[in-house]
């Protein structure tokens, strides 16, 4: 599940610089701050995405598909490699 995290970080980092260039346009300098105090935010959403995906593969019975539990591992190789 770390390994999740950055990635969210990343979503909600362009999030950020989506809502914020507005006011911020002539204070760049005001940017970089912010990051470090929306972490916390950003890792209390973050752990609603994830499970979202997770659940709907682990509802589906793993007898009928064995070959689900492969699809899985490689989508969880992608989001490492990303």
């Amino acid at each position: 599940m770390s390994s999740v995290l950055p990635w969210l970080w990343l979503l909600s980092a362009s999030q950020q610089d989506a809502a914020e260039p507005t006011p911020p346009s002539p204070t760049p300098t005001t940017t970089p701050p912010p990051p470090p105090q929306e972490l916390p935010s950003a890792s209390q959403v973050a752990p609603t995405l994830p499970p979202s995906p997770v659940a709907q593969p682990s509802s589906h019975p793993q007898q009928q598909q064995p070959s689900q539990p492969s699809q899985t591992a490689k989508i969880s190789m992608d989001l490492l490699n990303t």
